[in-house]
C-alpha cells in the first residue's frame, strides 16, 4: 500500500529477543500438565535477523534498505508481569484451573524473571520505483 518512493521506518522485535523467556515457555509447553493442552500450539513469536529482514524487503522492491539492532533490559518488580509479554497465546487453551500455574512454570524456569533482554530491530527503507 506504499507508493513508490514511499518510506517505511519501524521498530520489532529481532533475533535474540526475550530468548530468556522464550526458552522458559518452550520448556514449560512441554511438560505435564499443558503439554497435552498445548501440543502443537504454534509458536507466537517469530524474531528475524538484521540479514533476513533486509534480503526480505530487498526482495519486495524496496531500496536504501538498513537494519539495525538496539539491545535494551527492563526490570520488572512482579515476576507475574509475564503476562504483559505474550503469554496469553499459551494461556487461552489451557483449562483456567492451569493457567496461574503454567506462569509459575515458565517463571521458575527463567533465572531472573523480573528481567527481559530485548533485542529490538530497526527498519529503514524506501520503496522502489518499480514498486512492491
Amino acid at each position: 500500500m506504499l507508493r513508490p518512493g514511499g518510506r517505511i521506518e519501524a521498530q520489532l522485535g529481532g533475533k535474540g529477543n526475550v530468548v530468556a523467556l522464550e526458552e522458559a515457555v518452550v520448556r514449560a509447553v512441554s511438560s505435564p500438565p499443558f503439554a497435552e493442552h498445548l501440543a502443537g500450539l504454534p509458536r507466537p513469536w517469530r524474531f528475524p535477523s538484521e540479514q533476513e529482514t533486509v534480503a526480505t524487503l530487498e526482495r519486495a522492491g524496496f531500496v536504501d534498505v538498513r537494519c539495525w539492532t538496539d539491545r535494551m533490559t527492563q526490570t520488572f518488580e512482579e515476576p507475574r508481569d509475564l503476562y504483559a509479554c505474550g503469554l496469553g497465546h499459551y494461556l487461552d487453551p489451557l483449562p483456567e484451573s492451569l493457567r496461574d500455574d503454567f506462569v509459575t512454570a515458565v517463571i521458575d524456569g527463567m533465572e531472573d524473571p523480573t528481567v527481559r533482554e530485548y533485542v529490538r530491530l530497526n527498519v529503514s527503507a524506501r520503496r522502489g520505483d518499480g514498486g512492491a
